[in-house]
């Protein structure tokens, strides 16, 4: 087998299944799912109060910083294509 990694948000509650304690999951893609709480405390953690903030207010003006002899970076980087809606869903841009 190979290695992976995976980084995405999704929306989760608590819930019981089958008397086990875990978390209902929704996905961007609006699909359900359930985990166990050990697996999913393990695999997720809370977005913080900042960290939301982040996702939906534009990024503060930062001027450039480079050292001698290096190139500056670009003044504008790549738009990424997607954004995150505030009910967490992916849209292209």
């Amino acid at each position: 087998m190979k290695a992976y990694i995976g980084a995405k948000i999704i929306l989760a509650e608590p819930q019981e299944k089958d008397g086990k304690a875990g978390y209902k999951v929704r996905y961007s893609t609006s699909y359900e799912s359930w985990s166990p709480k050990e697996v999913f405390e393990e695999a997720y953690r809370l977005i913080s109060e900042v960290e939301t903030k982040l996702m939906f207010e534009p990024l503060p003006e930062i001027p450039p910083r480079h050292l001698p002899g290096q190139e500056m970076a670009p003044k504008e980087l790549p738009p990424l294509g997607i954004h995150v809606t505030e009910d967490l869903k992916f849209r292209e841009k």
